[in-house]
């Protein structure tokens, strides 16, 4: 999800237009504005609701991916799915889980793996009676490592092209490699297509294209988007996948105007609201309006939210069952009659699937959680799926009736849907999270009928249906909806937790095998596209002059997850002073004479899932031997004043205007402006020496948002126009020794903005060439075990015994760790993927079905881990063990 909201979402009205399936069979004449659909006798839609086998459908479908539960597990999960009432299981297809390694070109197919996992998925869903959606992306967001794209894409981008224009742009480069994984894609996905299918059969019937793509977060232009979507779409046509196609959070007036995707493409929307109902109100109204002639869907109906390093673990965000219950009561009040739970699944993201600043789990609160156990939130869905189940063909063709309304209904909401058979349904909502309430109002259709009296009762935030039977008028005689469903008991007592013993703490090296980087290259031009550590080596000479003056390592990087470790001449480095993007080695009696060797262990904190920052690629890009006195310089005397002059005519940029009366503010921290639409002048100063302008002085802004021009002494000396990143200019030509005036006119267009995270000078140094790295590890033979400090990898070895699992269903167990270290965990051989000690995350799920039980069988546990403080290796563990996995309701 995006890290800042850009969008500006109107309230409109609703529409209802003639069926789409009726333009899908008129003749070419006269289908102006309907849908081209392969099969419209097996699946096709019209302005109320998708149409499977000439019957309208009420989808009422869940998220679950693959890739985020392990594959034995597919089916436990799938039937508790189903068991919820739900007729529909959702998923994106991760190109970069099928294809890690570079193919030689668009053309090859002969690095693709796993592909099998898709099919069998697909057909684990089919034998429970599941239809399935798939969304092949190519990029997919799922808070997954870069977005699902394949990090070698990035050696095909073009020099000069921005961050941010490559991945989800129209290049033909990048085209070229959407239809190669759309071919694949379809390929595997095409046989289980419910239009190759025998009728009744079960089987996929939708098919995304892109994803969010009104929130790239990276300025992509309605030409780009359209060039890109209209691609996907005959890609998808070409390559056999003949289901209806959408796509989310798409809406642009260049897409309704291209004809193939009017004709093949509908829009959806998705909703994450928390507790303000309106903007699911509001976005469906919208979508009515963009596309009248098509039904309202949500394919992202909020299940949850997922849990950011440092943050709050997903149950802990407050999004309990009278929130899953109103969100989606909402949904149908609105005329939605196509809904899919993000997630209803989450699992965990395994191996190296986490996008940067994301946890290793992903449990996302989901009605369904983590481990396979069912909350009241389960329960919740469960109960609509029950009215959906009865009512859900009359709500499809309901219509909202107007009303009038006296009485008590402070922070409630009531309105009124009939259905073509007379059925009325009554949408009553209570908007206070903290209290419940009650009351009695006179209710009066506007298009005729007598007042009537509705008492009700609701607890906080509660939610209900109260439903009229076709010829049934009096409010007194109605049924409340959705009817509760009690949640199942424990079958049996929880187990006590065992204790998990460290039998080992080994050094880990990078083996023999060294690669040379390219200047200025970072990690995926040799190859390594995963987030493993990584060990960075470079020689150096040193004067005995330069050995006169302090002298330090400079190391820029991007990606970078903790302060760099660092050996200088095979001796560790007892402390680095962290710069934001730049660490700062200390040589000062480590580094001599002649020739020296460092290095250097790289955790790479892996890609970001969103925004132009997705394309940022990982790794340290420069070492520059830098003397001591030329440090980073932080510039914080700053001064802003709100403007409304257009930038070409300030007079406030100019180096003798007068600030003093301005307002002086921190930009080291928060967004410095808080109100969109809005201009501001940022001025401060800078000092520096001619030996400083001899060496040359770089600039950096930690963030301008939105944008900005930059002028050192009143001349013009840089502009920015991306929110997302730090921006760099090189000033030296502007400066002179002494003092300097530094203003920035920053455009913040939306959201919070200004000039924030800081601003500093960076010091100029000697660039070292000729940087290697090492894309192995090992444990080293006869390797003597680690008793002191040790700032690299160190693999410890944990080992457990469990009891034998007695009755049908598994106890879910987790590992409990509280510990001083970054590591990648791994069971019995397979990654689970990376703790942080920062947390919030201390429990990591031990799937059941790779675990080991009785008292002749241990399980192993290795962390591959890196200290976060300079302690003893065999102190960094604070505690460990293994407990049941039984997360409360919530």
């Amino acid at each position: 999800m995006p890290n800042k909201s850009r969008i500006i979402r109107a309230v409109v009205s609703s529409a209802i237009a003639l069926s789409a399936c009726a333009f899908a069979q008129a003749p070419a004449s006269q289908n102006t504005v309907g849908i081209d659909f392969a099969h419209p006798d097996r699946i096709c839609y019209d302005s109320r609701s998708l149409i499977i086998e000439g019957k309208p459908f009420f989808l009422y479908s869940g998220a679950m991916h693959y890739f985020r539960c392990p594959k034995e597990l597919w089916k436990d999960r799938l039937q508790k799915l189903k068991d919820a009432g739900l007729n529909c299981v959702e998923t994106y297809l991760a190109w970069d889980v099928h294809e890690p390694d570079e193919p030689a070109s668009p053309d090859d197919f002969s690095k693709l793996q796993k592909m099998d996992d898709i099919s069998d998925f697909i057909q684990t869903a089919r034998d429970l009676g599941l239809y399935v959606i798939i969304r092949p992306g190519p990029y997919i967001c799922a808070e997954w490592d870069r977005g699902g794209l394949p990090g070698w894409l990035m050696k095909h981008k073009p020099e000069g092209v921005k961050e941010g224009q490559f991945l989800r742009a129209n290049s033909p480069e990048m085209l070229a490699w959407d239809r190669h994984w759309i071919a694949a894609a379809a390929k595997v996905v095409k046989p289980h297509l419910i239009t190759n299918l025998p009728a009744g059969a079960p089987g996929v019937i939708l098919w995304q294209l892109e994803n969010e793509y009104d929130l790239n977060g990276a300025g992509l232009s309605s030409k780009v988007r359209t060039d890109v979507l209209r691609t996907l779409s005959h890609a998808t046509v070409d390559n056999g996948i003949d289901v209806p196609q959408f796509t989310c959070e798409t809406e642009d007036k260049g897409f309704r105007a291209d004809a193939f995707l009017r004709s093949h493409v509908y829009e959806t929307r998705n909703r994450y609201p928390g507790f303000d109902m309106n903007s699911v109100i509001e976005g469906v109204e919208a979508l009515s309006r963009y596309q009248p002639e098509k039904f309202r869907a949500i394919t992202e109906l909020q299940g949850g939210w997922f849990a950011q390093v440092g943050g709050k673990l997903s149950d802990q965000q407050g999004h309990n069952a009278a929130q899953i219950n109103q969100l989606t009561l909402t949904a149908i009040e609105s005329g939605v009659t196509s809904m899919n739970y993000y997630m209803f699944y989450g699992g965990s993201n395994l191996g190296y699937g986490a996008a940067r600043d994301l946890i290793q789990s992903y449990d996302y609160n989901a009605p369904l959680r983590e481990p396979g156990t069912m909350g009241d939130r389960y329960y919740a869905v469960k109960a609509i799926a029950g009215m959906l189940k009865e009512h859900g063909d009359q709500l499809i063709h309901s219509d909202p009736v107007a009303l009038t309304i006296t009485g008590d209904h402070a922070d409630v909401s009531i309105t009124l849907r009939r259905s073509k058979d007379g059925s009325q349904f009554y949408f009553i909502r209570n908007s206070r999270r903290s209290e419940g309430r009650s009351g009695m109002v006179d209710i009066e259709k506007k298009d005729g009928g007598a007042k009537q009296t509705l008492h009700y009762t609701l607890g906080n935030f509660g939610a209900k249906v109260l439903y009229l039977a076709p010829g049934v008028n009096a409010l007194e005689r109605g049924e409340w909806l959705p009817r509760p469903v009690e949640m199942a008991a424990s079958a049996s007592p929880i187990p006590a937790a065992v204790p998990v013993t460290v039998t080992s703490i080994l050094p880990e090296e990078p083996t023999g095998k060294w690669l040379t980087l390219e200047d200025g290259k970072r990690l995926d031009s040799v190859n390594i596209f995963d987030q493993r550590y990584v060990h960075y080596r470079v020689s150096f000479d040193l004067t005995a002059e330069e050995l006169k003056s302090p002298s330090t390592l400079r190391v820029v990087s991007e990606g970078s997850g903790k302060q760099l470790a660092a050996r200088i001449n095979d001796q560790e480095v007892a402390d680095a002073a962290n710069e934001g993007s730049a660490d700062s080695i200390p040589l000062t009696n480590l580094a001599h004479a002649g020739r020296n060797t460092a290095e250097i262990l790289f955790e790479n904190a892996g890609c970001w899932n969103f925004g132009a920052r997705f394309e940022s690629e990982p790794g340290i890009s420069q070492i520059s031997v830098v003397p001591m006195a030329a440090q980073q310089e932080a510039i914080d005397d700053w001064r802003m004043k709100i403007i409304t002059e257009k930038t070409t005519e300030l007079r406030e940029v100019a180096a003798e205007f007068d600030d003093h009366d301005w307002q002086s503010v921190r930009i080291d921290g928060e967004p410095t402006i808080g109100t969109p639409d809005t201009n501001a002048v940022f001025r401060g100063t800078l000092t520096v020496t001619n030996e400083q302008i001899a060496a040359g002085v770089p600039i950096t802004f930690g963030a301008i948002d939105d944008s900005g021009t930059l002028y050192i002494n009143g001349k013009k000396a840089g502009t920015s126009d991306d929110w997302s990143h730090s921006w760099t200019f090189d000033i030296t030509k502007h400066l002179h020794a002494g003092k300097n005036i530094v203003a920035v006119v920053v455009r913040n267009t939306a959201g919070g903005g200004g000039l924030y995270k800081g601003c500093h000078l960076d010091p100029v140094g000697r660039p070292l060439s000729h940087l290697q790295v090492a894309p192995d590890t090992e444990v080293p033979a006869n390797a003597a075990p680690v008793t002191g400090h040790r700032a690299f990898l160190s693999r410890y070895a944990l080992e457990f015994k469990l009891p034998e699992q007695s009755g049908t269903a598994a106890m879910p167990w987790k590992l409990h760790l509280d510990a001083d270290i970054n590591a990648f965990v791994t069971l019995n051989g397979h990654l689970l993927g990376r703790y942080w000690a920062v947390g919030p995350q201390r429990d990591v799920w031990l799937p059941e079905c790779w675990l080991k039980f009785g008292a002749d069988s241990p399980n192993l546990i290795t962390l591959q881990a890196s200290p976060t403080k300079d302690e003893p290796a065999s102190a960094v563990i604070k505690s460990v063990e293994v407990r049941p996995y039984t997360p409360a309701a919530n």
